[in-house]
């Protein structure tokens, strides 16, 4: 007696806690203009949806039903919710009521649509009237799989009801349908169609709750009294009641007609209208109570609870009653253990009405995920768009994926999460819709695919879900591939305009260009424009105000989305564009997280205002209460959040960036038993800034919560204002999370990430030891080696031997001192070339002899220079590209001033180690005459006869072939004390510098020019010339150095890693490969030494990680075949270890480690004591 006293009380407890909410809710909300929803009755996520249709085609009309229209042309039991593409309205009955002296044998041309008057419709969740003006009143209602209908008509007239199984508005055609009458109380049938549902199929039984006298069946053209069934493409039926008042109970199935009768006894719908609308509002009022809002403003409640009502209308129970539902192979199948659901609108509904799901219908969740893993199984790829069993293929994207990593990231179970991880690659990895040139280019190209932009923007995103799953369950693998991938947005980025941009298959972009066009899903953005779409990189906020140059930037531009005219350009422009603010458009999916960035740029104040200003202008209760398509729950879900105070910014990230909230109070009642309460204070229309905000009680000092901290029940504060607090979370520890992350530069632990680096060195050294020991180069994707000569001549080793003293590498540099002693040897009869053996062994021989102090050392260095010597023996003193080993022989005379210049060093050094002046008098005369070979305006070109001293490739630059021609000048200078090169180098870079360089929008850059004329022909910069910034600090220009080195680090920013060669105006790739290259690296270095700057710690952390991600694998460090796939490929270059791992650890560790005053690097960073 006590436990049933105590259940009585608990029940009680709970009902009487719920409050009527139901009375809030205006299912005319958004009925007129393009909101496309429809008023009729439904139950939560109810397989019926029973509704008034106005029997007219068009865009407004794609539910049916738009309030503008004056029209019902019938009650048919299946709509769509808010979708841009008219489909369903099957089963379609509609009363109607005859002078009692009517001619029945005109009934095949009398017309049952009827006039109606607003003032008599009324609707409430689960409950639909209407009397027309043929004075025949209306009644609906619905459970899960069933409609009912109840007409009452006017007593002085005759009452008849139309089926018309023909009806059809918008894409909808029927193909086959079917009508039997197996009694007169009941009937059955179904409706076989194509539209946007390709294969749709609606099978149904009728009960009349009384028996109709007589009947008509036939089609749309011939409608003969009697007859028991009949099919055709258009079966019609009338019948004739002798009763004022008749109740028609319809329930549905996608498989049989039997499935529909089975349907309709689950639902016990043989019980009163009454008793199943209160049923109906019960479960509505059950769903409303888990959000429970106060507010003295009535129409703030109505508009609030009508949203939170709309994202209960998709997706829909498809399963039968014995879980069998139709698939998209067209057969039947069976939901084990879970509820199939339909109408997946997934590019829309990823951004807000899932995650809304994840809070408010948890225990949905695991059959929503089922339902897409079934349609995996049977279709083979996870859900675009799915309609009543059909995969439409609609919109862009594979949205299932975030959905998906949505439920598994924060924890939810009941479906197979390696199935679902499996699908998820399968999705991404198949060759339509682009995704075939998105995975070879590393974007969509715009003259192949249309809406290239936007689906290359939504393929990243979608792939940064997928290795957000595969970190989760340990693929590491998987997590750096689709990782590298979900940085595909950046090679679409054009820095000259600011935009996202059509990129043509040659990587040009496609002009002209017009961020304000828009050609309705035929160009490069779907539904939208540049303005509109450019800002959709949710997964990493900070990696795109990276790419518009740091946050000032950034945030100007994203103000201008808002200020700037709402005009929208273009023939075939969207009618999805729609509820504009400046070119920002509510009305469409695309610009709903881009109100809430200004949380990443530390002005959170810009957030709360436009956010308010949404909501309170572009919703709001009446029928023109929406500015756009609903979209199956997404316009409406944004709401919700929204009102409530926060959203799901990145929709799969387990966070909530906060926004402006509308209420006084609201309650989360969550399924465990816990709430979760925001309270807003002192908030109203005017006060709609945040003063403060606390969690629990604590200050909240970032601008986002996390789901966690929700579910786990609490209490969110906000303190509101009339005025803007623009200090609150305007540093960079309050920002959202992103991919790149916002570094404070004192934070960086210097010791850790110099360890670090020395642990990469070290994997990359143990590569090469498993897999090319003895060789000059590993080659990491094959994990085989490859020589430069018919013999080895340990390029690998000896470049790395130098770092490892340097790192304290004992061991390593024990080992590998023993194999350069040991086996190296130049006594062969080989064509060495002169430039790179000199700068790698050479130099790397004379350094390692300084470091370590073992003669051999200098005795191999000596023999080599001995033979590399007679490599000067050309007419003009400049050396020939290539020499014998072993005879002297020499070829090559086409050389260029990098190969002629880049040997002072270690010629020099030689010289002066070893007493013999031959070295330094042959290397500086090599010097002199290419120097002295300049243009009257003071520049060299690219190529040069060395006998003749005529010039072959007159242009100039300071790229490869002419690049280290200049640092040797003034690092000849600073290792030797001779004036001559110092001289040499400042006449030179007046001229580099009056000529060549070149200031755009997109930065500071040296171009490539005349070296007669000086004038600019191409603008092209790569991973060599970031080298610059480095020479010009070492020559004292430090201006230029740092506006240079912002520039490199755009350029590795940009594409994720710096490209071989691209057009720094247009930001056109045209060398895509990175080999693993220093020079950036080492200007940061050389820059953090001279000016103790932290910003280029920041970016060294910038250039390891970037490394670290798509560069390194099992078998050590791989090149990039292309920046923009980040397509791994062979060798792994020696340098990496002389140079690219040394400077990224000199730029971490002590400086007593290496003495800038004392050394000066080659240019394959050997270091060379100065004597």
């Amino acid at each position: 007696m006590k436990k049933l006293f105590l259940l009585t009380l608990l029940l009680y407890i709970s009902i009487s806690a719920q409050r009527n909410l139901t009375q809030y809710v205006n299912p005319f909300m958004g009925t007129n203009g393009h909101g496309h929803v429809y008023p009729g009755a439904t139950v939560p996520f109810g397989m019926v949806q029973l509704s008034p249709d106005n029997g007219r085609g068009g865009w407004d009309w794609c539910s049916g039903y738009n309030y503008s229209d004056s029209l019902i042309a019938g009650f048919s039991h299946t709509h769509l919710s808010g979708t841009g593409i008219g489909d369903l309205c099957d089963i379609s009955f509609m009363p109607t009521a005859l002078p009692k002296n009517f001619d029945e044998s005109k009934l095949s041309q009398q017309k049952f649509q009827t006039k109606f008057s607003h003032k008599n419709e009324k609707a409430e969740p689960g409950f639909y009237t209407v009397t027309l003006d043929n004075k025949v009143k209306v009644e609906l209602t619905a459970a899960l799989r069933s409609g009912i209908q109840r007409y009452t008509f006017p007593k002085n007239n005759d009452a008849y009801v139309q089926l018309d199984l023909g009806f059809a508005i918008n894409w909808d055609s029927p193909v086959e349908t079917y009508i039997k009458i197996e009694s007169p109380t009941r009937i059955v049938g179904y409706r076989l169609s194509k539209g946007w549902a390709e294969d749709q199929r609606v099978y149904f039984v009728s009960e009349f709750s009384k028996p109709f006298s007589l009947h008509w069946l036939g089609n749309d053209t011939t409608l003969p009294q009697g007859g028991t069934e009949f099919k055709s493409k258009k079966v019609k039926v009338v019948f004739k009641f002798d009763f004022n008042q008749v109740l028609i109970r319809t329930a549905i199935s996608s498989v049989s007609i039997e499935n529909a009768k089975a349907n309709l006894a689950s639902d016990k719908a043989d019980q009163s209208f009454e008793t199943i609308r209160t049923a109906a509002l019960k479960q509505w009022n059950k769903e409303l109570n888990k959000i429970q809002v106060k507010s003295k403003d009535k129409n703030l409640l109505v508009t609030f609870y009508t949203s939170l009502y709309r994202t209960m209308l998709a997706p829909v129970i498809f399963s039968d009653a014995d879980g069998s539902y139709k698939s998209p192979d067209k057969n039947a199948h069976k939901a084990e253990g879970y509820t199939k659901y339909s109408i997946f609108s997934l590019w829309d509904t990823f951004r807000a009405a899932h995650p809304l799901f994840t809070i408010t219908q948890p225990e949905r969740i695991g059959d929503m995920i089922n339902s897409m893993l079934a349609h995996y199984r049977e279709y083979g790829l996870l859900p675009v768009w799915e309609l009543d069993g059909n995969e439409t293929n609609c919109m862009i994207g594979y949205h299932a994926i975030p959905v998906i990593a949505d439920a598994i990231l924060k924890g939810f179970k009941g479906f197979d999460i390696n199935e679902a991880f499996t699908a998820m690659k399968l999705s991404a990895m198949q060759d339509q819709f682009g995704l075939k040139e998105y995975r070879e280019l590393g974007y969509v190209p715009a003259d192949k695919v249309n809406e290239s932009v936007s689906r290359t923007l939504e393929y990243a995103y979608d792939d940064w879900c997928i290795a957000q799953v595969a970190k989760h369950l340990g693929a590491e693998q998987d997590y750096k591939y689709y990782s590298s991938r979900s940085e595909y947005y950046r090679n679409l980025f054009d820095p000259t305009t600011g935009f996202m941009r059509g990129k043509l298959n040659d990587g040009k972009w496609r002009t002209p260009f017009n961020p304000k066009r828009s050609d309705h899903n035929t160009h490069d953005y779907t539904e939208g424009n540049a303005w509109q779409y450019s800002w959709f990189v949710p997964q990493n906020v900070q990696g795109l105000i990276n790419l518009h140059g740091g946050k000032e930037k950034f945030s100007l531009k994203l103000d201008s989305l808002f200020t700037i005219d709402s005009k929208v350009e273009g023939d075939n422009a969207s009618p999805d564009i729609s509820g504009l603010i400046g070119q920002y458009a509510h009305g469409n999916e695309p610009s709903h997280h881009t109100a809430y960035m200004f949380n990443f740029t530390g002005e959170a104040w810009k957030t709360q205002k436009l956010v308010n200003q949404i909501t309170r202008t572009l919703y709001n209760h009446t029928p023109d209460g929406l500015c756009g398509n609903e979209d199956c729950g997404q316009m409406s879900a944004w709401y919700v959040f929204s009102a409530l105070g926060f959203y799901p910014f990145n929709p799969a990230d387990q966070n909530y960036v906060i926004g402006s909230p509308l209420f006084d109070e609201a309650i989360i009642n969550l399924p465990n038993g816990k709430k979760f309460v925001v309270t807003a204070q002192n908030v109203s229309a005017k006060n709609i800034y945040l003063k403060s905000a606390s969690l629990n009680g604590k200050d909240l000092t970032r601008s986002y919560i996390t789901h966690e901290e929700l579910t786990q029940g609490g209490k969110l504060t906000f303190t509101m204002s009339s005025k803007p607090k623009k200090t609150l979370w305007n540093e960079a520890t309050a920002f959202p999370p992103s991919t790149t992350a916002l570094v404070n530069p004192k934070t960086i632990n210097k010791s850790e990430y110099a360890e670090k680096v020395k642990q990469e060195f070290l994997h990359a050294w143990n590569a090469y030891k498993k897999y090319a020991w003895g060789h000059d180069q590993l080659m990491p994707v094959t994990k085989t080696y490859k020589d430069w000569y018919p013999v080895p001549m340990l390029l690998t080793p000896v470049d790395a031997f130098t770092t490892m003293k340097l790192m304290k590498l004992d061991k390593e540099a024990d080992e590998t001192k023993q194999l350069i002693l040991s086996k190296l040897s130049f006594d062969h009869d080989i064509f060495g070339r002169h430039f790179e053996i000199t700068i790698r062994l050479l130099g790397g021989l004379v350094s390692a002899y300084q470091l370590d102090g073992d003669k051999k050392f200098l005795e191999l260095a000596e023999d080599l220079g001995k033979r590399l010597v007679k490599g000067f023996e050309s007419k003009t003193g400049m050396p020939y590209q290539f020499v014998n080993f072993k005879t002297g022989e020499v070829k090559g005379k086409v050389s260029n001033p990098a190969e002629i210049g880049t040997l002072m060093l270690e010629f020099g050094m030689l010289s002066k180690i070893t007493g013999n002046p031959v070295y330094y008098d042959k290397a500086k005369k090599a010097f002199v005459e290419c120097y002295n070979r300049r243009s009257p305006i003071g520049l060299v070109g690219t190529t040069i006869d060395v006998e003749t001293g005529e010039w072959k490739n007159r242009e100039s630059h300071i790229s490869g072939m002419i690049d280290s021609y200049y640092e040797y000048m003034i690092k000849a200078y600073m290792l030797f004390g001779d004036e001559d090169f110092k001289k040499m180098y400042y006449t030179s870079m007046d001229a580099v510098n009056k000529y060549l360089t070149e200031e755009t929008s997109t930065g500071f850059w040296y171009g490539h020019g005349d070296m007669k004329t000086g004038k600019i022909t191409r603008s092209l910069f790569g991973a060599l010339d970031a080298f610059m910034p480095a020479m010009l600090l070492i020559g004292g220009d430090l201006t230029r150095a740092e506006k240079m080195q912002e520039s490199c680090y755009k350029m590795w920013t940009h594409f994720g890693i710096e490209p071989e060669e691209f057009n720094y105006r247009t930001f056109e790739i045209t060398y895509p490969n990175y080999v693993l290259r220093p020079e950036i690296i080492e200007s940061a270095f050389y820059l953090y030494r001279s000016t103790k700057n932290e910003k280029y710690l920041e970016m060294g952390k910038t250039f390891y990680e970037s490394l670290v991600n798509y560069c390194r694998i099992d078998e050590g460090y791989a090149s990039l075949k292309s920046v923009m796939t980040k397509e791994k490929e062979n060798p792994m270059e020696s340098f990496f270890f002389a140079e690219t791992l040394k400077y990224l650890y000199l730029l971490f560790a002590p400086e007593e480690t290496l003495d800038l005053s004392k050394y000066v690097f080659n240019t394959e960073a050997h270091p060379l004591r100065k004597q």
